[in-house]
């Protein structure tokens, strides 16, 4: 009986382990592979497996999130300083119900250098917000050139200082 009982508890154990663990690889999470993600918009399709060999700047924003807003300008005038420009490409996607509004936010807060996107509101939109743990508020993920998220949020000095 004793055998029987300790089998048990070893499987119980192993279980919540591995559960532990596969539920970390799908946040998202510093340390782990950035989910795949293909975009593809009326003129544009972007994929984060194109830019294998970059570190990519992966910044979700929307004008209603003003963290967010900043985020996206920061990093994308984090890419045009020096070399970091050939290392690092910024991957803006942004979650605006309005096309137009995006537009004229790329346009005003000088966005253009960055690969912009915008997700219309649908299906697609919500599988991507899913797999990049989106559910409060909008995150920045610098992805390291062979695909796994170096940090989450980081600040302009952690871009600077991860990139070299």
């Amino acid at each position: 009986m004793k055998k029987i009982v300790t089998i048990a508890m070893l499987f119980t154990v192993l279980m919540v382990t591995m559960s532990a663990h596969t539920e970390r690889t799908h946040e998202a999470a510093e340390g782990y592979n950035a989910p795949a993600m293909t975009i593809t918009t009326n003129d544009t399709t972007v994929s984060l497996t194109d830019m294998k060999g970059y570190y990519v700047m992966l910044t979700f924003w929307d004008s209603t999130d003003p963290k967010s807003r900043i985020a996206a300008n920061t990093y994308t005038s984090l890419a045009r300083m020096g070399a970091s420009n050939e290392r690092l490409k910024v991957l803006s996607v942004n979650f605006d119900r309005s096309e137009r509004l995006y537009r004229e936010i790329v346009r005003h807060d000088g966005l253009e250098d960055a690969l912009n996107v915008n997700i219309a509101p649908g299906q697609a939109r919500e599988t991507l917000a899913a797999a990049w743990n989106l559910k409060s508020g909008m995150k920045s993920y610098l992805i390291d050139p062979q695909g796994k998220i170096a940090a989450v949020n980081p600040t302009k000095d952690q871009v600077k200082k991860i990139i070299g």
